[in-house]
């Protein structure tokens, strides 16, 4: 026997299968779709299972089907994204506009000029008067009673001879304070007899100092750096220097003051990779222990 339909129980169509279900379902039996709570209206209240979804949003696929229709819930907006990322730019930022608008320290320096400053301590000139001794008070009270002829006249004699050798050191430094006094008196003057007086004392000086440097040299010959002068000379002139090996065997002698005759060999690549021996002479002046140049070089 069949079980009597109960006439007070109302239904409805599932808006997802068009299936007859109850009017108080909340999943359609054939379909299994939750349903809408719009579509129980009027129905009494029932607590909604905790499987069900939230009414603001739809985990389901929407069927296009439905009768009633469904508005999913909208996703929220990405601004505030985008402003925590102009923020974390800014506060990024911040380091390198304060490093680009620091003022270094050489700029802020009241002082602070485009060209370096230039030494403060006189250099000599030509004539080496700013390494002569000073005058002693004798002497500038003797100069004082000298007009400017006499002092020039004085520095004409001092410096008068034709060899160096023949002016003592002592009358060069004082020849320097006659002229000095000259200078400190008329410190833009043009005087041609002045001007001749002071050439005489720089070639005097520069021939002293030549003399004693070579003085230094023949007593102490420096060897070694005028060999490795001549070595260096002749590796760069090669086809090939770095293929240079040098025998290490070479003539040196000393011609004196400051001069060198050297003979070297070397064995070095040429243009087609052949390797070869060579002898080259040099010549080297010295003009100190410490720095020698190649004055002529030629292949043997």
């Amino acid at each position: 026997m069949s079980q009597a339909t109960d006439p007070t129980r109302a239904e409805r169509t599932c808006p997802y299968c068009a299936e007859t279900i109850k009017a108080e379902a909340v999943k359609c039996r054939f379909c299994g779709e939750f349903l809408p709570a719009e579509a129980t209206a009027g129905s009494s209240k029932r607590e909604i299972p905790e499987s069900a979804p939230s009414s603001d949003a739809v985990t389901g696929p929407v069927s296009s089907n439905a009768g009633v229709p469904i508005t999913a819930a909208q996703p929220k907006g990405n601004a505030w994204k985008v402003g925590q990322i102009l923020l974390v730019l800014a506060l990024l930022s911040i380091p390198i506009y304060l490093k680009l608008t620091e003022p270094s320290a050489s700029s802020t320096s009241p002082d602070h000029q485009v060209n370096a400053p230039a030494d403060s301590s006189p250099a000599p000139n030509a004539a080496g008067k700013d390494a002569r001794p000073e005058a002693t008070p004798e002497q500038i009270s003797q100069m004082a009673k000298m007009g400017d002829s006499a002092l020039l006249n004085r520095a004409d004699r001092l410096l008068a001879g034709t060899n160096v050798s023949q002016i003592s050191r002592s009358h060069e430094d004082e020849a320097a304070m006659y002229l000095r006094e000259f200078d400190h008196r008329h410190p833009d003057s043009n005087d041609k007899h002045a001007k001749k007086a002071g050439d005489r004392l720089a070639v005097v000086t520069l021939t002293r100092n030549i003399s004693d440097r070579a003085a230094a040299l023949d007593a102490d010959p420096p060897r070694f750096v005028a060999q490795v002068e001549c070595q260096a000379t002749v590796q760069t002139n090669l086809k090939a220097p770095s293929t240079a090996v040098f025998r290490n065997n070479d003539y040196v002698k000393y011609l004196g003051k400051g001069k060198f005759h050297i003979q070297t060999e070397v064995d070095a690549q040429n243009s087609f990779g052949a390797k070869l021996r060579s002898t080259f002479d040099c010549q080297v002046q010295c003009l100190d222990k410490e720095h020698c140049v190649v004055t002529k070089l030629k292949e043997l």
